[in-house]
């Protein structure tokens, strides 16, 4: 009912749906996609996935925005082409251009991954035949390979303020867990 509802709403205000049923209900989930693939329109398109695959795409395209020399504004297209084609069910035309233009290593890397060139992954576009499961499940494949990339790139200050950020956060966290110093720190204050 959650997903259905607001679905059935978007739909009939005429717009294209990107429908993500959760994975905390697999039974329910594979009926959803049953349902939507039955439908057979281009504007409804069901995705899959848990927050780990989610996530894993969200740090593929930030860090290979990065390591492409992306501006913010660069990157920000991308991601939303990038979006948009897994949405729709197909990454090709503008979706595709927009990749190649702004995002290249995540171009390079899904073409790697799918064995092919820069060339022949524009014709796969262009024939269709990069579905959002292809795309999604070879660029998934190439995590590690991105992220150690992304290791070799120099420590910007921003970036290492950031990683002493989170490092000394992780500690105080496993101290107050550990310990309970922080909880009882914090009764004696109050």
């Amino acid at each position: 009912q959650l997903l259905l509802l607001p679905m059935v709403a978007a739909i009939a205000a005429g717009n294209a749906v990107v429908a993500k049923p959760s994975e905390l209900a697999p039974h329910t989930a594979a009926e959803l996609v049953s349902l939507i693939e039955a439908i057979n329109d281009p504007a409804i398109t069901a995705v899959q996935g848990g927050v780990a695959e989610t996530t894993r795409l969200t740090e593929i395209l930030l860090t290979t925005a990065k390591l492409s020399g992306a501006s913010a504004t660069e990157a920000a297209n991308s991601a939303m082409q990038f979006a948009q084609a897994l949405g729709s069910g197909t990454l090709q035309g503008d979706e595709l251009r927009s990749i190649l233009e702004n995002n290249n290593t995540l171009a390079r890397t899904l073409a790697e991954g799918l064995g092919v060139t820069i060339g022949e992954l524009r014709k796969m576009g262009e024939q269709g035949k990069l579905t959002s499961d292809l795309v999604a499940n070879t660029l998934i494949g190439s995590y590690d390979a991105i992220k150690s990339k992304a290791a070799e790139l120099p420590a910007t200050v921003g970036g290492a303020w950031t990683q002493i950020n989170n490092a000394f956060t992780k500690f105080v966290s496993d101290v107050s867990t550990s310990s309970g110093i922080f909880t009882d720190l914090a009764s004696l204050m109050t």
